[in-house]
């Protein structure tokens, strides 16, 4: 009497054992997410941005206390700082997805703040302007800060009035006092030009 064939036996025990031993590597491997990246990993974000290779300051720790509501993982990241040269410390922070910018601007009058995509900030680049209080000396004017990826050395930054103004980058920050509005800035990096327009420009 036949009792089965062993060849077809043997071959559903292999795919057996192959099915096992699949589901076991994606148990390990976090169930197909990288175990860095859930962990809060920032290399990809610090390849771009030479700021976050820099080494963190304790002093500026829960710089970002406030932003992890809407950035989660922020407020324990390391906080690199830089002065722009125009005067202004910025604090940046970076987890997998999000960057966050913080700028005490150098006469003391206020600062400001602001978070946005990792990925964005990689192609585009990260602006953010105000406008200091009304009464201050410089009330007139519009203050931008720009976080840009390592190789941009000058953010050149159309205004609503068509003027142009050049601004220098170190360690990946751009800062200037415009006396208008920003309508556009453009930066080059590795040959290839970036038009940011914003709002209203």
């Amino acid at each position: 009497m036949e009792t089965g064939h062993p060849r077809l036996a043997i071959g559903a025990f292999a795919l057996l054992v192959g099915v096992l031993a699949a589901l076991c590597a994606l148990a390990f491997s976090g169930g197909g997410t990288n175990a860095a990246t859930a962990a809060g990993d920032t290399t990809q974000s610090s390849e771009s941005f030479g700021v976050l290779r820099s080494l963190p300051d304790a002093s500026a720790t829960g710089a970002f206390a406030q932003s992890d509501r809407v950035a989660p993982g922020i407020a324990t990241a390391p906080v690199h700082t830089v002065n722009a040269l125009n005067g202004d410390r910025f604090a940046v922070a970076a987890t997998t997805d999000t960057v966050c910018v913080q700028t005490t601007h150098a006469d003391g009058n206020y600062a400001t703040g602001a978070c946005g995509r990792i990925a964005d900030a990689q192609a585009n680049g990260f602006f953010q302007f105000s406008r200091p209080a009304p009464g201050t000396a410089k009330a007139g004017e519009v203050r931008l800060a720009a976080l840009v990826p390592d190789g941009v050395q000058n953010v050149s930054v159309t205004l609503t009035t068509g003027k142009s103004v050049d601004i220098p980058v170190a360690q990946n920050i751009a800062a200037a006092d415009l006396d208008a509005a920003p309508a556009t800035a453009r930066f080059t990096r590795a040959g290839e030009p970036t038009v940011t327009k914003f709002h209203g420009g």
